[in-house]
């Protein structure tokens, strides 16, 4: 008698199982044509993050470089504390002995450039410069300066000056042509 009742819990077991089986296939296959479908949603997403970056990126940068009512549109102003470590980096200034040319030299001096070729017409100021550099970043930083004198009218004297910087150093890095 016992066997009689098992016969119909067994079938209903098996049937049970089966059920089951077919229920998670079909979920399987819905999640399945789920994501296959959401693939362009997907891409579109990521493409749409992308160009919000590019955006941003575009925004910035007007924003950095124009002032004004224009630095209204970027999301971030960039400081001179952003610059990053210069260490080993070669640089030329053309009049970076004084205005925004000095401020280039300083800020390159102090975020640690290994040279600075300054090229400006007159040594009086440069000497200056140099004192300024010396007081405020110290005496190492301003070694690191080489004045030439030069007048960048002149391309005959440019090529020349040009040449007596490649014979120093087999690198230039940064150029900063005011």
């Amino acid at each position: 008698m016992s066997n009689l009742l098992l016969r119909p819990l067994s079938r209903r077991a098996a049937q049970f199982s089966k059920n089951i089986t077919t229920i998670t296939s079909v979920r399987a296959s819905k999640v399945q044509s789920l994501s296959t479908s959401l693939q362009p949603q997907k891409r579109h997403l990521q493409s749409s993050s992308k160009m919000a970056g590019i955006v941003e990126s575009i925004r910035n940068t007007i924003g950095e470089n124009l002032g004004g009512p224009a630095q209204a549109l970027s999301t971030h102003q960039f400081t001179l504390d952003e610059v990053p470590d210069l260490d080993g980096k070669v640089a030329v200034v053309t009049g970076g002995s004084e205005g925004i040319g000095f401020g280039c030299t300083y800020t390159l001096l102090k975020h640690n450039v290994a040279k600075v070729f300054v090229l400006a017409p007159r040594k009086e100021v440069m000497d200056g410069a140099v004192d300024v550099f010396a007081k405020e970043l110290g005496q190492d930083k301003a070694d690191r300066v080489e004045f030439i004198q030069t007048d960048l009218m002149d391309w005959p004297q440019v090529a020349q000056v040009a040449e007596q910087i490649k014979k120093k150093t087999d690198r230039l890095d940064i150029l900063i042509n005011k």
